[in-house]
């Protein structure tokens, strides 16, 4: 995978200069760590190392915006509670999510389904 084209895409998410970006370059590398250990397919293709590369970005984004929770925009009603940070957080998790559903022919199937016969 490519560290660089994993960083452009969490880079272009998240709306930060290259300065602030490389605060985040652990999350990065540990996207990249976490895709290359979903990996099952053995000959990838230079489209799927992009892809993969790509996902791990986006992965990355929902990492940074998990870490970077920042309390001020948050306002309670009562028992009501709004947060504008959580909303952008379900948005990247289901980003994510996307993701993981288009690069399914290169990962595991980590889930198990027990029906009853």
């Amino acid at each position: 995978m490519s560290f660089e084209k994993a960083l452009n895409r969490f880079t272009l998410l998240s709306g930060l200069s290259d300065e602030e970006a490389l605060k985040w370059l652990p999350v990065v590398k540990d996207a990249i760590v976490y895709i290359e250990s979903l990996v099952t397919k053995k000959d990838l293709t230079e489209r799927d190392k992009t892809r993969l590369s790509s996902s791990a970005g986006v992965y990355a984004y929902y990492r940074y915006l998990c870490y970077s929770i920042d309390d001020e925009d948050n306002v309670t009603l009562g028992s009501l509670h709004l947060s504008a940070n959580q909303r952008k957080i379900e948005e990247a998790e289901k980003m994510w999510q996307t993701e993981l559903k288009t690069l399914s022919d290169l990962f595991r199937n980590d889930s198990f389904i027990f029906r009853r016969m």
